[in-house]
């Protein structure tokens, strides 16, 4: 018994991105017809790698999304599976169980779409293979209790997978739909957990059994960063043997953070940037880069970055254009530098010493930084919920990690207020 399969998850297919609305050209046409090319790039995968079946572990679409092109499209991506003898195994996630698509529209006959009402088995028998598919989809958006315990005991005689779109208990970022004990799902006697939800690719146990999430397979915003795709995984001897992450994204996201400590010329500023964001896209084919420029440092230049904000923008916005050979788009250029002070000023603002000393501990102290995001969590709840979102498709979440990921531009803003504004460049 040896054949593979393919793990993916959270497809958010023709996921409508309205967050890039403010902007316009190639790039963006390219970003909103991502998740389409990347879910072609997984179809092809499965047929060159002649797989016997595709797991989706939810999130096929992407919520009340009404363009039924959309299902056509899935439709006729599952035809070209057919044709090469491919089955397809799909749990509803939360953004399923809220989709027009979903709900109205039939799936092709290779497609098993697993029971919303309860957990259930699909066999799946070739010759001496024997795999039993577990699985319990969404039937609403919030489901908020362990589903997991729902799922049979494994088949004997079979290889066992647990097809679950799950938070896992813990998991911070991430609304914690359908949240369950990793050490149950070590104890359920299963020989591979596929799993979805979580969109940043991680093995929570690498065998006996496996627990995967594949991440999804493009990103969508800027906090979905680096390669994005699918698992592949092998069995043999009625055993998985090995799994390999493969790439399936067309566009990747990436923040570029550059340290321009000790560079005090605007030209020699503009070239230093423009070259590391080459050094990142060299050796990169096939793939336009969306990249995020956070500009750090200790700079002379630190008052004019922000008092001649769009003179800054232009000009580094031109030179990675030029230098990057239209490889890279330019999501936003952000300015986190530091004043250079002397012992004078440091005297004369005590508040400065003080501010510094507080967020350095504040990183490092996790009850403060949970009492923080509970405290945001709380104000932003009070807002209607069309305010708690950045883009349509990133929601606002306050949680430990994203309070300190925030605060050296807290710091930036605050020292802003601090200190006198320099002379800009037009004074």
């Amino acid at each position: 018994m040896n054949f593979k399969f393919i793990h993916a998850a959270d497809v958010h297919l023709d996921s409508p991105l309205h967050g890039l609305s403010q902007y316009s050209g190639k790039a963006i046409e390219q970003i909103q017809g991502a998740s389409r090319q990347a879910f072609e790039n997984l179809i092809n995968l499965c047929i060159e790698e002649d797989v016997k079946f595709l797991l989706i572990a939810g999130d096929l679409y992407d919520g009340d999304w009404r363009d039924y092109n959309t299902g056509l499209f899935f439709s006729s991506q599952m035809g070209k599976l057919r044709v090469n003898n491919i089955k397809v195994f799909i749990v509803k996630g939360n953004h399923d169980a809220s989709s027009q698509i979903s709900r109205q529209l039939r799936f092709p006959d290779n497609v098993k779409d697993f029971s919303t009402k309860h957990a259930e088995t699909a066999k799946y028998i070739e010759g001496d293979i024997k795999v039993a598919i577990h699985g319990f989809g969404y039937d609403k958006q919030a489901v908020m209790e362990d589903i997991s315990i729902q799922y049979p005991p494994a088949e004997e005689g079979f290889i066992n997978i647990g097809l679950l779109h799950t938070s896992v208990a813990g998991k911070e970022g991430h609304e914690p739909y359908a949240p369950c004990n990793q050490k149950y799902l070590e104890t359920k006697g299963y020989d591979y957990w596929a799993l979805g939800h979580i969109h940043s690719r991680e093995i929570l146990k690498a065998g006996d059994p496996w627990i995967v999430f594949p991440g999804n397979i493009q990103g969508r915003h800027i906090r979905e960063t680096g390669e994005k795709g699918c698992t592949i995984v092998t069995v043999s001897d009625s055993r998985i043997m090995s799994i390999e992450h493969r790439n399936l994204d067309v566009i990747r996201w990436q923040v570029c953070d550059i340290d321009v400590t000790g560079i005090d010329i605007d030209n020699e500023i503009i070239e230093f940037i423009a070259n590391k964001v080459k050094q990142l896209v060299d050796g990169s084919t096939g793939y336009l880069y969306a990249v995020r420029i956070i500009v750090s440092g200790i700079s002379s230049l630190h008052d004019d970055f922000f008092d001649n904000e769009v003179y800054w923008k232009t000009n580094i916005g031109t030179a990675i254009t030029d230098t990057c050979s239209g490889n890279v788009w330019i999501e936003k250029i952000k300015f986190r530098t530091e004043r250079v002070l002397n012992t004078a000023q440091m005297e004369t603002i005590p508040h400065i010493g003080f501010v510094k000393r507080y967020i350095s501990e504040l990183a490092n102290d996790q009850d403060s930084l949970k009492e923080l995001a509970e405290e945001f969590a709380a104000f932003r709840n009070a807002f209607p919920k069309q305010y708690n979102k950045v883009t349509a498709e990133e929601e606002i979440t306050f949680d430990k990690e994203m309070i300190k990921k925030s605060l050296p531009e807290a710091e930036t803003i605050i020292m802003n207020r601090l200190l006198s504004v320099g002379k800009g460049r037009n004074a």
